[in-house]
């Protein structure tokens, strides 16, 4: 059990006249839970606003009680306040008082420690213990690269962060480690708002356990091959039973307020298990959650489909033969929006179902136009002779 007094909190006799004992997983979650609806009601933040500002960052660092631990105390000053502190930020940050009384009553409005999405994140936090050292292990050895990507356990590299594969007793799971330290917090609070919303969703990467000090979440390691990936034979072994599945995921994180973070190296298939989603979003938080319409939601699959069994090509459209391989992927592709279109049609209303078929005709145009340039010889000559390398003996 971790004793923690909530120092920064401290003033009021009535709410909060003695020290709290529970464990640090606990608190963490409740502080970062009432930071989230706190600052956007302070602020009058919309759900679907973005955290990255600094000033939001160093809130949930100060209510989560970290500050020692993420070396952020010395760069924040206090001063005591009637009903409590007030966290004194640099300049140009909003103030982001706060008291014991707000605090507190917060907590019992939404249930406490009993309430899903903080008894969710910590037991994420609790669950971390046993991944700590082989993550420790991990870092160091990073540590001691200049390319991370070297890594024999590497898996991936996102826009924040990069993946990694460890085993903890039987099992192999995915661990994100942000790229930059100094916006782990916020990449961490990021996964944990989309994984708690997400839980038990089919076809969803699963977060098991993440730790605020390390900076990391560890995940279900997903198999299968990445769907930027497949082969031409590959992309024909989607099924419409896959699909399928697919459309019901997409439906189920539109009524949680996820959004999934599109993209052909962010999904995951086999054969056996089809198509999972290993990025994803929270449109809000776990209590102020943000909605859109569902035809926008699942309408978003047929913007993948063009990504699908493409990124071998990167870099390599240097001769009519790669760009005939790539043409064989393209036409893979409209059959599989064809099948995909088949699948959604007449599954929603008609203002959903418009939507859906809008988003389709426009990938099917878009596929079109590309299937003409790689089916034009002049078209062909032109790209890949622009593609040679240069002949270092010409310049």
């Amino acid at each position: 059990m971790h004793r923690f007094d909530m120092h920064y909190l401290r003033g009021s006799v009535k709410y909060m006249s003695e020290a709290i004992a529970k464990s640090a997983g606990l608190l963490e979650a409740q502080a970062a839970v009432y930071t989230i609806e706190h600052i956007r009601r302070r602020h009058h933040l919309a759900p679907q606003d973005n955290w990255g500002n600094p000033q939001y960052d160093e809130a949930h660092l100060i209510l989560c009680g970290l500050q020692s631990a993420l070396g952020v105390a010395q760069k924040l000053g206090y001063m005591s306040g009637a009903e409590g502190h007030t966290v004194e930020c640099s300049e140009g940050i909003p103030s982001l008082a706060t008291t014991a009384k707000e605090y507190v009553d917060f907590l019992r409005s939404i249930g406490g420690a009993a309430c899903e999405p903080i008894a969710c994140r910590a037991a994420m936090l609790r669950s971390y213990e046993p991944f700590a050292p082989a993550i420790t292990t991990l870092k160091n050895e990073l540590a001691l690269l200049e390319n991370s990507d070297s890594h024999p356990a590497f898996l991936a590299r996102g826009n924040v962060s990069a993946v990694y594969a460890i085993s903890v007793g039987s099992r192999s799971y995915a661990v994100r480690v942000p790229e930059k330290d100094e916006s782990r917090f916020k990449d961490i609070h990021d996964y944990m708002a989309a994984g708690i919303l997400g839980k038990d969703i089919p076809h969803l990467e699963q977060i098991v356990a993440t730790s605020y000090q390390d900076g990391v979440t560890v995940a279900e390691l997903i198999p299968g091959k990445v769907l930027a990936d497949l082969t031409v034979e590959e992309i024909r072994r989607i099924t419409n039973g896959q699909l399928s599945d697919l459309v019901e995921t997409f439906i189920a994180m539109n009524k949680r307020g996820i959004t999934p973070d599109i993209g052909g190296a962010n999904s995951m298939w086999c054969p056996e298990g089809g198509i999972t989603l290993l990025d994803y979003a929270s449109l809000g938080s776990e209590i102020t959650r943000g909605y859109v319409a569902v035809g926008n939601t699942v309408g978003a699959i047929a913007a993948l489909i063009p990504k699908i069994g493409r990124r071998v090509f990167e870099g390599r459209r240097t001769s009519p033969g790669v760009f005939q391989q790539e043409l064989d992927v393209l036409y893979a592709n409209l059959k599989l929006l064809e099948r995909y279109e088949t699948v959604v049609t007449g599954r929603f209303s008609d203002v959903d179902q418009s939507e859906i078929l809008r988003s389709v005709n426009e990938t099917r145009q878009s596929l079109q136009n590309m299937i003409g340039n790689y089916t034009d010889p002049r078209w062909v000559i032109q790209q890949y002779s622009r593609n040679q390398p240069s002949d270092p003996r010409t310049r």
